[in-house]
């Protein structure tokens, strides 16, 4: 009883301690559960890795949490700018698990991080976004839980073989200067969205650069299974071919004439789902 009370004592000095200092409080806490749970990385607030050679490695098996700050609420937010380099790597059994319990979580790749990053093999959850700035980077075999990607001011990552399931636009972009550049994006299932499946927009001061849909299955989307919108053309489409789009926009079936998307033209499509599309674990 005497040892417990003066952990419960040891604990609130350290708490006083980091407060007095300016620190967060549950820095203390955060150190603990990393302590005793060593595949545990907390990120609390935002993280930034910067620097030319500067590498922030997630080994497979890490669950990553995304926590807020206790003064002002700032969600956590992991940024890599600056050249550094995003390499979250894991392997079909032991994929890195992303989580966000207090009010979201975000992996941003700005304009200057390395186009080298990947994200592979992992399992985001609960509202964890992934906002791509810089050129390009590898997006692939992952799981998107109520998760998903802004394309951001003319990126081009390549996105293959994820499963997204139930979002709002889950492959979608950020107003303000956000241009989805020639984005790949092939072999992914994308079901239950919330509003669009797929939300892209192009034109304006970064050009009119096109994206490439391809063999993707796009389902029971509340709104188009694909979006597309340039603001130098308004009459402009976008032409997407080999995809398996069904029930979007409040129509039932598969559809073939493009009525279930958006300022699209469906230059051939399927009628069966692409079978090896989606993340395959």
């Amino acid at each position: 009883m005497i040892k417990i009370k003066k952990i419960m004592a040891l604990g609130i000095f350290t708490t006083m301690i980091l407060s007095l200092q300016g620190c967060d409080p549950k820095d203390f806490f955060d150190f603990f559960e990393e302590l005793f749970s060593p595949n545990v990385e907390v990120i609390r607030g935002t993280k930034t890795i910067s620097g030319d050679g500067n590498v922030f490695t997630i080994q497979p098996g890490t669950t990553v949490r995304f926590k807020e700050t206790t003064f002002g609420n700032v969600w956590g937010e992991l940024v890599i700018t600056n050249g550094a380099k995003l390499i979250a790597q894991g392997t079909a059994e032991e994929p890195i698990i992303f989580e966000s319990p207090d009010i979201g979580g975000q992996i941003t790749l700005k304009e200057t991080a390395s186009n080298e990053s990947i994200i592979e093999y992992c399992e985001l959850n609960s509202s964890t976004r992934v906002d791509v700035w810089n050129s390009t980077v590898t997006i692939q075999y992952n799981k998107f839980n109520t998760s998903s990607i802004s394309l951001c001011k003319n990126s081009s990552p390549i996105i293959l073989y994820n499963t997204f399931d139930g979002q709002s636009e889950l492959i979608q972009l950020i107003w303000g200067g956000a241009y989805a550049g020639s984005a790949i994006i092939k072999y992914n299932i994308i079901k239950s969205a919330l509003s669009h499946g797929i939300q892209l927009h192009t034109g304006g001061l970064y050009g009119n650069k096109r994206p490439i849909l391809e063999y993707n299955n796009i389902e029971d989307c509340e709104d188009y299974a694909v979006w597309w919108w340039n603001e130098d053309d308004e009459n402009d489409k976008l032409s997407i071919s080999n995809n398996y789009i069904a029930n979007c926009n409040s129509k039932t079936g598969v559809d073939t004439t493009g009525e279930q998307s958006d300022n699209v033209i469906y230059e051939t499509y399927r009628t069966t789902p692409v079978e090896e599309a989606g993340c395959g674990w």
